[in-house]
């Protein structure tokens, strides 16, 4: 949360705008809003009952930024992007949105296109770059470029302002990643450049911008409003929305509603879990539940009180030479039912910004699993979601059109938190696997802390196999794997390892 020094130095810029560019601008009023109210980060509209442009800006978006760098230096530049909306975007929002239905141009597309071709005029007219990468990298930093939508590499283009360094480096990720890819990478560039060149025949006004969008759909279709979001703690996308909201309630800022269709078993979550854990059928598009019910079984038999392979005194149709040649009087391999009962599993999820995407997809496989073996009573099974600011617990069983709309929007991570939330439940699980990239930011996981209590814990992640040394400094084990699939399999073996080590 920005502190009230934070927050006068971006008053102190607005008044040395307000004596200098802004001069001849119409009024302007400065408006800080509270957490959990819309915007989220910043938001622009011009009030034509009393002729005043209206800048709101959260006094909580520093907690949305990947990197907590300089926050007032994020304060100014959020400030200073609305800034640009109010000096060369569309004013009449009533006007925009018919032109835009006619187009059948979703909105976020638009504003992604709107916000590139005002920063760029920004830096051509002032000289002034907003230095986003301060607060967020570009996302092929750290997810694989060929499973990005082309609207996030669009959105790290905005992100890195047309610097050399960070350019070279995602033409050698797109070479890197394949033709393919590289291709699909140039014609996003190309898209970008005529949402941002002073010669393209796009970039007059917010009116202009719009073919250009239309092409780009043509070229990159996507489901409407469904289908890419920007991830948490961007402002681009959400800010000249949030405005378009705004538009009927006289400007005032308003307070977080409850999204429809939230199910009756989550009533009992607070206005910050709501917040940053639902978004109707945010996931419709994208997540695909053949893949959990494909390995469902496979789980099943390598949990706690499934079959495991055990070595023996008795004699058995199979032995191992192995361990006959070392002497063991255990030499003999059987498949045994374990005597453990119903096993009590446990899946904390991070459901930080930072999981967005191909991750976040993949830990709804998870949850799908999960809630399915507990449904079958063949596990008693208990899912946590953390979100930074807080954790919820997950009801099980749950309908499976759930997971269409559980969305991951939050600062942090917060699993240490939740950890101590829920001791008592945790101490009584047989298994706990958090799912997590283990990037994190807020309260350190204390493994040794909890190792002493008896809570043994299984990191899991789908993502870059750098991630799993990250993982091995929190979790007392480790698994990263390219894809779920991949994941579940790593997963299984690894605990009929441990279970017949156990049975032996």
């Amino acid at each position: 949360m920005l502190t009230e020094r934070q927050k006068w130095l971006v008053l102190r810029r607005h008044t040395v705008l307000r004596s200098a560019t802004l001069v001849d601008a119409q009024p302007y009023r400065l408006q800080w809003v509270e957490r959990g109210t819309q915007p989220s980060t910043g938001g622009w509209r011009f009030n034509r009952d009393d002729g005043r442009n209206e800048i709101l800006l959260n006094e909580c978006l520093d907690e949305l930024a990947e990197h907590h760098v300089r926050c007032a230096g994020l304060a100014v530049e959020t400030y200073l992007h609305e800034v640009a909306h109010s000096i060369w975007s569309e004013a009449d929002f009533r006007k925009l949105g018919k032109v835009l239905q006619e187009q059948s141009v979703p909105f976020l597309i638009h504003n992604l296109f709107e916000d590139a071709r005002i920063e760029a005029r920004w830096r051509r007219e002032f000289g002034h770059r907003f230095g986003w990468l301060r607060w967020n990298g570009p996302p092929w930093d750290t997810e694989f470029l060929a499973t990005l939508p082309p609207e996030a590499v669009f959105l790290g283009l905005i992100t890195i302002e047309n610097q050399r360094e960070s350019l070279h480096r995602l033409l050698e990720v797109s070479e890197a990643s394949g033709s393919e890819c590289h291709a699909r990478t140039l014609r996003i560039l190309h898209f970008f450049k005529l949402a941002t060149r002073k010669e393209s025949p796009y970039v007059e006004s917010t009116m202009a911008i719009v073919p250009l969008c239309r092409l780009w759909l043509d070229e990159f279709p996507r489901p409407p409003e469904n289908g890419w979001r920007p991830r948490s703690g961007s402002i681009h996308g959400d800010d000249y929305r949030a405005a378009i909201e705004i538009t009927d309630h006289n400007g005032e800022p308003q307070p977080w509603q409850e999204p429809k269709q939230l199910p009756d078993s989550l009533r009992h979550w607070d206005e910050k879990a709501k917040a940053a854990l639902w978004r109707p059928d945010c996931n419709r598009d994208e997540f695909n539940p053949r893949i959990g019910a494909r390995f469902e079984g496979l789980v099943a038999k390598a949990l706690p009180g499934g079959i495991a392979k055990c070595k023996t005194l008795t004699a058995a149709k199979r032995l191992s030479l192995r361990d006959h040649v070392r002497g063991s009087e255990r030499f003999y391999r059987v498949k045994r039912s374990l005597p453990e009962g119903m096993p009590r599993v446990a899946l904390v999820v991070d459901c930080s910004g930072s999981m967005w995407h191909e991750p976040h997809l993949a830990g709804l496989t998870l949850l799908q699993i999960i809630n399915h073996l507990h449904r079958s009573k063949k596990i008693l099974g208990s899912v946590y979601l953390t979100y930074g600011t807080g954790s919820t617990r997950l009801p099980l069983p749950f309908d499976d059109d759930l997971l269409y709309s559980l969305d991951c929007d939050g600062p942090c991570e917060g699993i240490e938190a939740c950890f101590e939330a829920n001791r008592a439940e945790l101490r009584q699980a047989d298994l706990i696997n958090v799912y997590t990239d283990g990037n994190i930011l807020d309260t350190p996981f204390d493994r040794k802390k909890w190792r002493s209590q008896g809570i043994e814990t299984y990191g899991l992640y789908v993502g870059q196999a750098a991630k799993v040394d990250v993982l091995k400094d929190w979790f007392d084990y480790a698994l990263v794997r390219p894809s779920i699939e991949q994941l579940i399999i790593a997963w299984t073996r690894l605990l009929q390892r441990h279970r017949s080590v156990a049975g032996a």
